[in-house]
């Protein structure tokens, strides 16, 4: 699995993998929740915010799951 550091870094250049979010879905991201996604992306993913690969979910059953540092959730 990538690192959040080179998720964020080089997520800009993957091809697939990817799963687009909105300012709704990023928001509750950034608070280190699981947010709602596309039900047809498994595995691992890269969450794309507005062309820019923001942190890594695992998607399961229509949930990215949340990868992000715990050191890097707001309160």
């Amino acid at each position: 699995r990538l690192s959040h550091e080179i998720a964020t870094l080089h997520g800009g250049e993957a091809t697939r993998g990817l799963g687009p979010i909105d300012d709704q879905q990023r928001a509750l991201f950034l608070e280190g929740k699981d947010v709602p996604g596309d039900p047809e992306l498994h595995g691992d993913v890269l969450l794309l915010y507005k062309d820019f690969c923001i942190g890594r979910a695992l998607a399961k059953n229509g949930i990215l799951k949340n990868n992000l540092p715990r050191w890097m959730v707001r309160d």
